[in-house]
């Protein structure tokens, strides 16, 4: 069984959910909460427990693209996963 560790709501109405599935991998899915039909996308992100050592998240945050403000700056999507005591981020730009 999959579990939901932690949620973000991003100011732009992104929301994002950490989850613990039973195959030890932590995932990260996005849901567009302005969507007139708002999808579940992901995982956009998945790793396996040994990466972390096996620490549990203790911590989100989730600083959004700017595609749906008013004036896109540009800035890519970066997340950030505390995982015991160690910060781990992730960006998009290395995905595209």
């Amino acid at each position: 069984m999959s579990i939901i560790t932690h949620t973000f709501l991003t100011d732009t109405h992104d929301f994002y959910v950490t989850v613990e599935t039973k195959e030890k991998n932590f995932e990260v899915f996005t849901l567009d909460l302005d969507s007139s039909d708002p999808q579940i996308q992901g995982p956009i992100l998945k790793y396996p427990f040994e990466k972390v050592q096996g620490k549990q998240i203790k911590g989100i945050h989730v600083r959004g693209s700017s595609r749906k403000e008013k004036i896109n700056l540009n800035k890519n999507l970066m997340i950030f996963l505390l995982h015991g005591s160690d910060l781990w981020g992730w960006n998009s730009k290395d995905f595209e």
